[in-house]
C-alpha cells in the first residue's frame, strides 16, 4: 500500500480513523496516527462542540437572568402598594413627613421580598431544604405562630433580601456578558 499524501513512498501505518495508508513522515505528524483530513475533521468537531457548549452556557445564564429579573420585578410590583399605602398614611394621617417616617417607606417597599424569602425558608408541612419545619397536624396556634414568624422575618429580612436580589441580577448580567464574549471569541476561531 502506498502513502495517501506521497504516492512514491510505501505506507508504514494507517490512519486510525479512516484507514488511509501513511508513510513514516505522515504517520509521525499527529498522535494518534491520523491523516491531515481526519485531524482537521476532529479539530472542527471539537471546535463545534466547544461553541455549542458555550452557547448552551450562555443560554442557561440568560434564563437565570430572566428569572432573576422577573423575581425582582415581582417584588417591586408587590412592594409598591405597601410603599404607596405608607406614603398615604404619613400624609393623610398627619404624622407629618420626617426622617424617621421617610425611612419606613423603603422598609415597607421591601416587605414582600422578605416575606418571599421567609416563605422559602419556612415550608408549612413540607420537608426538604428548609430551616424550620412545621407539621400540618398541629393545632391552629401553630398556624398563627408560623404567620407571626413569617411576618417578623419579612420585617427584618426585607431590605437585605431586596438588596441581595439586586446583587444577584447584576451578577447574572455580568455572567451573561462573559458568556457572550466567550461564545463570540470561540465562534471566531
Amino acid at each position: 500500500m502506498k502513502c495517501f499524501n506521497h504516492e512514491d513512498r510505501e505506507a508504514a501505518a494507517t490512519c486510525q480513523r479512516c484507514g488511509k495508508g501513511l508513510c513514516r513522515e505522515c504517520a509521525s505528524k499527529y498522535t494518534p496516527c491520523l491523516c491531515d483530513d481526519c485531524f482537521e475533521a476532529i479539530q472542527n468537531e471539537n471546535h463545534a462542540r466547544k461553541v455549542a457548549e458555550l452557547e448552551q452556557r450562555k443560554q442557561s445564564r440568560l434564563d437565570k437572568l430572566s428569572f432573576t429579573r422577573w423575581d425582582l420585578m415581582l417584588n417591586c410590583l408587590l412592594g409598591a402598594p405597601f410603599a404607596i399605602y405608607t406614603i398615604y398614611t404619613l400624609i393623610v394621617e398627619s404624622y407629618g413627613i420626617s426622617l424617621e417616617n421617610i425611612l419606613v417607606i423603603p422598609w415597607m417597599f421591601c416587605l414582600p421580598a422578605g416575606w418571599r424569602t421567609m416563605s422559602k425558608l419556612i415550608r408549612l408541612g413540607e420537608s426538604g431544604n428548609t430551616i424550620i419545619f412545621i407539621d400540618t397536624d398541629s393545632a391552629f396556634y401553630m398556624f398563627v405562630a408560623n404567620l407571626l414568624v413569617r411576618c417578623a422575618g419579612a420585617f427584618f429580612l426585607g431590605i437585605p433580601s431586596f438588596l441581595f436580589q439586586i446583587y444577584k441580577m447584576t451578577r447574572a448580567k455580568k455572567a451573561v456578558e462573559v458568556a457572550t464574549q466567550e461564545a463570540l471569541s470561540a465562534a471566531q476561531r
